[in-house]
């Protein structure tokens, strides 16, 4: 009997990934493999499959938030559980807090991320096998005692992540002229976008350090950081973002944006001349950073988590060390300004079919296949 793959997921938790993993699901469809996706269901509707004779695969991709039940209840019936390791729950939970914090709330949080290591480890227990979406991420999770010492027997694969290729594309400069027109930008602007949930992990007040440092000779640059609609996104981090901005002293050329349905977002890619993305740690891929690449908008950023798997070409002219503003600044202004508007349209042409080559949802859908031979 032939095995049928479904992927189990939060919506809610990962977002992108959601999204990523409907790409995936149309690919499979492609070999004649029947997948499922499913999202936010109770456990007797889990409760359905599992009474199902098919073989099914079980990719889960679960936030701390889910419960265990419809996982445990799958290993004992018997189904294949996989993990798919979209994050080491206690430290997404530790970086994805900026604010300070007193005596007694830091006693509460250090308690809280033990019962995260703790159920994240339990729920471990219940699969045969991990995947990852990067080498970092593999890192990340082996280097967590408990895992390497308790359950150093799992399977582990590295499986990179696609975007939709329909929604993100390159378009002609005529058309990005327009968009930009569209959202009140002069067409002689030169813009910079940051963009994702509104997260202390996307490190964005480094953004406007690198704003601060090309404002002070450039005066043609327009700064737009890009908060999507998200349940996950802590909006008290954009109140703190827009006092930065009033204390450096930058608001003429930066504008933060909230409120963007996800179908939106792959027009906002078009109005940028560059893309920065400045996680330093925790973010396991980086499905935005893959989305520009995509639309063929030029990454810069830091040296660090997924990034350098995803930029694979030409790493040391896009990316620098971690917290070094002022060489990134150099390298954006370098590209924006002392590069031709013929090579910055060669350039982003480049940079979408080398991103559309190594990663692609046919791509995943066959190694899917091959692994679990299905």
């Amino acid at each position: 009997m032939r095995n049928t793959l479904i992927l189990s997921v939060t919506k809610k938790h990962v977002g992108g990934m959601y999204h990523a993993l409907q790409s995936v699901k149309r690919s499979l469809k492609t070999f004649g493999i029947e997948s499922m996706l499913i999202e936010n269901v109770s456990f007797f509707e889990y409760l359905k499959i599992f009474r199902s004779k098919k073989k099914h695969i079980i990719i889960w991709s679960l936030s701390h938030e889910a419960s265990l039940l419809p996982l445990i209840t799958s290993h004992i019936i018997g189904k294949k559980n996989v993990y798919f390791n979209h994050g080491v729950w206690h430290l997404e939970s530790q970086v994805s807090t900026w604010y300070e914090l007193g005596p007694l709330s830091s006693l509460k949080r250090k308690i809280h991320y033990l019962v995260l290591q703790l159920k994240q480890f339990m729920m471990l227990l219940f699969v045969s096998e991990v995947i990852h979406p990067s080498e970092y991420a593999s890192q990340l999770f082996w280097n967590q005692k408990l895992n390497r010492v308790l359950i150093a027997s799992k399977k582990s694969v590295v499986l990179p992540l696609s975007v939709d290729r329909r929604k993100f594309t390159i378009k002609s400069l005529s058309i990005r002229k327009k968009i930009k027109n569209k959202y009140g930008i002069s067409s002689i602007s030169k813009v910079i976008l940051m963009l994702g949930r509104a997260d202390n992990r996307k490190n964005i007040q480094d953004g406007l350090l690198v704003a601060k440092n090309l404002l002070k000779t450039r005066n043609n640059i327009q700064f737009l950081f890009v908060f999507a609609t998200s349940e996950y996104s802590d909006y008290s981090y954009v109140s703190y973002l827009s006092k930065k901005i009033d204390e450096l002293h930058i608001g003429k050329n930066v504008k933060l944006i909230t409120g963007l349905s996800v179908e939106e977002i792959p027009e906002v890619y078009q109005i940028a001349d560059v893309f920065l993305v400045l996680p330093i740690h925790s973010e396991m891929f980086g499905l935005t950073t893959l989305e520009s690449l995509y639309s063929g908008t030029p990454v810069f950023g830091y040296h660090s988590a997924a990034t350098p798997e995803i930029i694979r070409e030409s790493t040391n002219k896009y990316l620098v060390s971690a917290g070094c503003i002022n060489d990134l600044a150099a390298k954006v202004e370098n590209y924006l300004y002392s590069t031709s508007e013929k090579d910055q349209e060669k350039t982003r042409k480049e940079i979408s079919k080398n991103a559309m080559r190594n990663f692609n949802d046919v791509k995943i859908a066959e190694e899917l296949r091959k692994y679990f031979s299905l």
